[in-house]
């Protein structure tokens, strides 16, 4: 199974009038390959050209104050260059809150942001790119909310954290992928309406199979819409082929015959620590 690596991203601008001494740019170019491990995407003079970057970003940390998260889904320039704690995003809403720092930099698509500052109102959210976006997020409205609530009129509205402002403020309770069987479990009455994900939403269906009538809203991630049962099989059977078990993990976002075919499912940080413990193993 061949895996197609992007190139890695080199920056669009110069610093203009900021200039560092060829010591400096080369400590820290040194600095971004030893700790970013890519090699192959990320030689000495990829990391040079961003060492100006970086430099100066981590800068104007010091000197502004700022705390910058970034969500674990960036490039790793970020993630090791530039960011002070990395994580998914609720994870890092809770640091922003609790962090010294009075202005926080979210390097994340926009939901994120938005959702720091519903958990840290006083203090300064900046979003660097206001315009990115995310498909789960932009599959439902506030309006759409209003909808399901007089077809549905009493039923609780769980909605997913990966959702706007708008539509967290139409709903009774936001969950994350690692609490959100366990709170539909416990709410009063036998139906519940999720939003937006419809993976998730059959996930949950299934779990609560009996308990609870879930009622769910048709939207997706684009990205995780893209795998399939049929193309989890065909890379077990590629890799059994050369004499490799592969281990499969899925986020729930993924649609039930992924998961099926999944032998771990759970958050992005249930993921990650469970590729870390097995990676030790």
């Amino acid at each position: 199974m061949t895996i197609e690596m992007p190139s890695a991203p080199l920056p669009k601008k110069s610093l203009g009038s900021i200039v560092f001494s060829g010591e400096e740019l080369e400590i820290e170019a040194k600095r971004l390959q030893n700790v970013i491990k890519q090699p192959m995407r990320w030689d000495i003079g990829t990391c040079k050209a961003i060492a100006p970057l970086t430099l100066e970003i981590n800068r104007l940390k010091k000197e502004k104050d700022v705390f910058l998260i970034a969500h674990s889904y960036q490039t790793p320039d970020i993630i090791y260059g530039v960011a002070d704690s990395v994580a998914d995003s609720y994870a890092l809403s809770k640091e922003a809150r609790d962090a010294p720092q009075q202005t926080i930099l979210f390097s994340s698509v926009r939901f994120m942001a938005e959702t720091a500052k519903i958990v840290s109102p006083h203090k300064t959210i900046i979003h660097p790119s206001p315009d990115a976006g995310c498909s789960l997020s932009e599959s439902i409205t506030a309006e759409d909310v209003r909808s399901l609530k007089e077809k549905y009129p009493g039923v609780p509205v769980v909605c997913y954290i990966n959702t706007s402002a708008s539509v967290k403020a139409e709903c009774d309770v936001c969950v994350t992928s690692s609490n959100y069987l366990r709170i539909c479990e416990r709410l009063p009455g036998d139906r519940v309406i999720f939003v937006p994900d419809k993976f998730m939403g059959a996930h949950l269906q299934k779990e609560l199979s009996g308990k609870k009538e879930v009622i769910v809203f048709d939207g997706e991630c684009e990205v995780h819409a893209f795998f399939t049962g049929e193309k989890i099989r065909k890379w077990k059977r590629e890799m059994l082929s050369n004499n490799m078990n592969l281990m499969v993990l899925s986020h729930p976002e993924c649609d039930s015959e992924v998961l099926q075919e999944s032998d771990i499912i759970g958050s992005s940080e249930i993921l990650k620590n469970e590729a870390l413990r097995r990676q030790i193993e």
